[in-house]
């Protein structure tokens, strides 16, 4: 499947989970609230930028070459995914989280894998992490899966 059509596809996906969790969630009110209308808003703002991204490639469709899907990437991919859900429980979410990003980051980097690459990577990982820890621990007060390293 063309990558325009995957992503016109995923953000529709995505928009229809957005109104679905707002379906669901109308009648809740006050503090119980916060959350659902974050991961709404999350949900259909990504949704959108799928939408709009597979468009603006639809159009460039035309004159680019035939995609080559990198299958070494999607198997990559999908064994990290399912390493890093096994070992939460283990090491704890925060941690694995940073390693798992991390490992992403390098998969996908398309360049700069050097110095430069391995410090953008871990700043992006642990400041995402630190982002997620922030919202949900400490603004939020949901705990995330602990382990060994907290």
């Amino acid at each position: 499947m063309p990558r325009h059509l995957s992503d016109i596809i995923s953000g529709l996906a995505f928009l229809l989970f957005a109104g679905a969790f707002w379906w669901a969630g109308k009648d809740l009110t006050g503090i119980s609230r916060v959350f659902p209308v974050g991961l709404e808003a999350f949900l259909a703002l990504g949704g959108a930028a799928l939408v709009f991204n597979g468009l603006r490639l639809a159009r460039q469709a035309a004159s680019c070459e035939k995609e080559r899907i990198a299958w070494n990437r999607v198997v990559l991919i999908t064994l990290a995914s399912v390493v890093y859900v096994l070992i939460i429980p283990l090491i704890g979410f925060y941690v694995t989280s940073v390693v798992f990003l991390f490992v992403l980051a390098m998969l996908l980097a398309e360049k700069g894998k050097g110095t430069r690459g391995l410090l953008h990577a871990l700043a992006f990982s642990a400041g995402l992490v630190g982002i997620i820890w922030l919202v949900f621990l400490k603004i939020l007060q949901v705990p995330t899966p602990q382990g060994i390293c907290f």
